[in-house]
C-alpha cells in the first residue's frame, strides 16, 4: 500500500509540474501576442480581451 501511495504522489507531482509548465508557456505566448498587438496599434481593451491578460499587465509591457 505504501508503494502505491508513493507512486500516486509521484504521478500527482508530475501532473502538477506539467500543468505549471503549460500555464507558464501560455502566459509567455500571450505576452508575445500582446506585444505584437501593441505594435500594430490595438487598444489595451482589445488586447486584454484577446489574450486574457489584465489591462495592468498590458500597460506594463
Amino acid at each position: 500500500m505504501a508503494a502505491y501511495e508513493a507512486s500516486l504522489k509521484i504521478a500527482r507531482d508530475n501532473y502538477s509540474h506539467d500543468e505549471t509548465v503549460r500555464k507558464e508557456s501560455r502566459r509567455e505566448r500571450d505576452l508575445e501576442i500582446a506585444i505584437k498587438l501593441i505594435a500594430k496599434g490595438h487598444s489595451i481593451e482589445e488586447i486584454a480581451e484577446i489574450t486574457g491578460l489584465s489591462k495592468e499587465e498590458i500597460e506594463n509591457l
